[in-house]
């Protein structure tokens, strides 16, 4: 009966804990990716330059044919529709010790105080 009873305890202990793994894998949130958001100095087709709007750093970007560039309505757009001066947000991979831009997009919208 001792037995019984320590077996049922045990199977009761492991669900408990596997639930609660179960509840926090749920509720965590993803990681941003990299992003920087400042005014481009400089673009081409193969690399951006952006300002960083907190430092003042200027940092470069390499463009590739994965890059995709999106409007503030989140339509597709070009390179050339980039232009020194635009307010965007590029988010980018290190790869290979260089930053390569893997999307730029107008910045978010700031967020509403409540």
């Amino acid at each position: 009966m001792k037995s019984f009873i320590a077996v049922l305890t045990m199977i009761a202990v492991s669900l408990a804990l596997t639930s609660t793994s179960f509840a926090a894998e749920k509720g965590a949130k993803k990681a941003a990716p990299p992003h920087l958001t400042g005014i481009v100095e400089k673009c081409a087709d193969c690399c951006i330059k952006i300002k960083d709007a907190k430092t003042g750093e200027v940092k470069t970007f390499m463009n590739n044919d994965q890059t995709k560039v999106a409007t503030a309505d989140k339509k597709v757009a070009a390179f050339s529709d980039v232009k020194p001066g635009d307010k965007v947000t590029v988010y980018y991979a290190e790869e290979g010790g260089k930053c390569v831009t893997k999307r730029i997009a107008p910045p978010p919208a700031p967020k509403k105080k409540q």
